[in-house]
């Protein structure tokens, strides 16, 4: 699990340092603090780190700005400390300098023995516990490259995979409503896409296309979902069907002559739980009210992905209390394999977590600052809560 994450220099987040011990964390603060930036810098960070790909450092506005991220993952064996930032390097075919990468990964041991993974400046990546030293492009991150060049090498290589893929499993989830889509998929897109997620492991953003897959291939997965958001778990659902609808082809795809062809279609229907309106009845996804849909966004990508972390805006954001309670309480159930990180303004919502739970944010001349409460603000929290008092009361008293 990731323990602590530290930003510099990603928008609004120039030098920021966050604890991440709790397997929940709630992010909290006011509109325009940066909530949406932490989340995202997070995000970003890993994807450098993990990317199989040559990254595109021009987001940055010059040569003189840099950008940094350490963090500590932690696993039965020890603890991982690894940092990737930008340089400014010379190119072995040029005298040019140019933004490179600059990566250091140590692993210590439970008995405090340290070893370094990878030292890696510009061209040059080095991994000295497997002996190997390998020239690669200036901005290629030096996990996925050493990998797919010795996949199976050496037990130091087996620890920088496990880093690689809690990284690379690092996802950022705004949950928001698509600008456009389809409730139709047709069976050959979705055969093809099945086909490149099993080799590639990359999740769909589509909800529909992740639950028709889930049905026809992981019906645990399948099965798991429907009983989370059935009357058993958040009562929202009695069912998800997933039917085979016979369409005729788009014109410019049939066959000269004769009746038109037709292809197979995959079609997903909802039918509310019995306590809901339109119990009984079955609806597709657009159908259902904006707060179902965000949820059963939320839980299909939690069970479906499975994720090292999440990463979600405002999940309180069109639904009923009653429920939030109910789904926070679900994303806890999961916090032990899946880190839960999430911004929010539900003063309900932080009434239900442990004072230890919380970062605040701030802008601060313009950038983000984050912070915990230190321990004397636990102790005189859980005080104020043993008195009938509410964290989010004694929350708003500190500012």
């Amino acid at each position: 699990m990731i323990r602590t994450f530290s930003i510099m220099n990603y928008r609004s987040c120039t030098n920021v340092v966050l604890d991440l011990v709790p397997n929940v964390v709630a992010i909290i603060g006011k509109n325009g603090a940066g909530k949406s930036n932490l989340l995202k810098g997070i995000d970003h960070a890993a994807t450098i780190a993990s990317s199989q790909n040559p990254i595109d450092l021009n987001w940055l506005s010059s040569n003189n700005d840099t950008f940094s991220s350490s963090m500590t993952i932690a696993d039965s064996d020890g603890e991982y400390s690894y940092t990737i930032s930008s340089i400014l390097v010379t190119l072995s075919d040029s005298s040019k300098e140019t933004l490179g990468l600059h990566e250091r990964l140590v692993f210590k041991d439970h008995a405090g023995t340290e070893a370094i993974l990878i030292h890696r400046q510009g061209e040059l990546a080095e991994f000295p516990t497997a002996g190997i030293a390998i020239g690669i492009n200036h901005r290629m991150p030096a996990m996925s490259a050493v990998l797919s060049m010795f996949p199976n090498k050496h037990e130091q290589l087996l620890k920088i995979r496990r880093v690689r893929d809690i990284l690379l499993s690092v996802q950022y989830y705004p949950l928001e409503e698509p600008a456009s889509g389809t409730l139709m998929i047709p069976a050959s897109y979705f055969e093809q896409w099945a086909n490149e997620y099993e080799i590639e492991g990359n999740p769909s953003k589509s909800v529909l296309l992740r639950l028709v897959y889930a049905s026809q291939r992981s019906p645990g997965i399948f099965d798991e979902i429907n009983s989370l958001l059935g009357d058993n778990g958040l009562d929202l659902l009695k069912s998800i069907d997933v039917v085979k609808v016979e369409l005729p082809k788009p014109r410019q795809s049939q066959a000269s002559g004769g009746s038109p062809d037709t292809e197979t279609n995959y079609s997903v229907f909802f039918t509310p739980s019995d306590s809901l309106a339109g119990a009984g009845e079955s609806f597709q996804f657009l159908d259902l009210s904006v707060g179902t849909r965000r949820i059963i966004r939320l839980i299909t990508s939690l069970i479906f992905d499975k994720r090292s972390v999440m990463l979600i805006e405002q999940p309180e954001d069109s639904i009923n209390l009653s429920v939030i309670h109910k789904v926070l309480s679900l994303l806890r159930s999961y916090s032990q394999s899946t880190k839960i990180i999430f911004s929010t303004h539900s003063p309900e919502i932080l009434d239900m977590l442990d004072p230890t739970e919380i970062r605040i944010v701030h802008a601060v001349n313009g950038s983000t600052v984050v912070h915990s409460l230190s321990e004397a603000d636990v102790e005189h929290a859980r005080q104020f809560l043993r008195s009938d008092g509410l964290l989010s009361e004694y929350i708003e008293s500190l500012e």
